[in-house]
């Protein structure tokens, strides 16, 4: 097993998993929000490292008619596509909306896989780590702002939105003009 992978393994396995749980379902509640207030209309979602899949429960309660389709590095349920983004970005399924909670850390090439997946979907709503104090594993992306703004202005796609919340994350919104 990979290190990303055990690591991930061993997140949900995390003596404070309800702290960081609670989190998570913040974000999560946030980003349903969002996204109801993009999409009006019938929409497919896919969730890019579904984890727990909070984010189609806070969807079903704001009543969003939409596909849920959940992708993660590990099977979450008999629905979860497996999929590793680092190494299988191309089979990604298609859908309107692609989010990735909590992943972004763990993409290997920001410059390499962030175009791939921004060209597949209309928006791209995603989140990182912002501060890096504690964190023991020397395996996640630090990637910065600007570093997002250079990929936007690269493929001539909006950063339409950028909130650093009063957590340790920011979150960015990615609109695919061409789609």
């Amino acid at each position: 097993m990979n290190n990303k992978k055990q690591f991930i393994l061993e997140i949900y396995s995390n003596k404070n998993k309800k702290n960081w749980v609670n989190k998570w379902n913040l974000r999560a509640k946030y980003i349903a929000k969002i996204i109801n207030l993009i999409f009006n209309k019938y929409f497919i979602l896919v969730d890019i490292g579904c984890g727990e899949m909070k984010i189609k429960q806070y969807l079903k309660e704001l009543n969003c008619n939409f596909k849920y389709i959940p992708c993660d590095i590990i099977s979450r349920d008999n629905e979860t596509i497996i999929i590793d983004i680092n190494t299988n970005i191309n089979s990604l399924p298609h859908g309107d909306i692609a989010i990735m909670l909590g992943v972004a850390e763990y993409i290997d090439n920001i410059n390499l896989t962030l175009p791939i997946i921004i060209k597949k979907y209309k928006y791209i709503i995603f989140t990182h780590r912002r501060n890096y104090k504690n964190i023991k594993v020397d395996i996640l992306n630090k990637f910065k702002f600007s570093d997002i703004v250079d990929i936007c202005h690269k493929l001539n796609v909006s950063l339409i939105y950028y909130r650093p919340d009063n957590t340790s994350y920011d979150i960015y919104i990615i609109r695919n003009l061409l789609i």
